[in-house]
Order: structure tokens, then C-alpha cells, then sequence
């Protein structure tokens, strides 16, 4: 399953919290872990 998401980041940082453990749960265009 694949997704997309525009994030407006005009008033700060995103951060994402992702328990111990999780691979593959942000990758780039290249399909390489982030």
C-alpha cells in the first residue's frame, strides 16, 4: 500500500513518534528507509 501526503510546514517541524522496532514506516522516492 503506498500513500501521498502534502504537509504544510510554514509554522514549524513535523514529528512523527514510531515505536522501537518499525521498519518501513517513512521511506523516500528511491524507496530507502528515512
Amino acid at each position: 500500500m503506498y500513500s501521498l501526503a502534502w504537509v504544510d510546514l510554514k509554522d514549524g517541524r513535523l514529528i512523527f513518534e514510531v515505536p522501537p522496532g518499525v521498519l518501513g514506516f517513512i521511506d523516500n522516492h528511491w524507496l530507502q528507509l528515512v
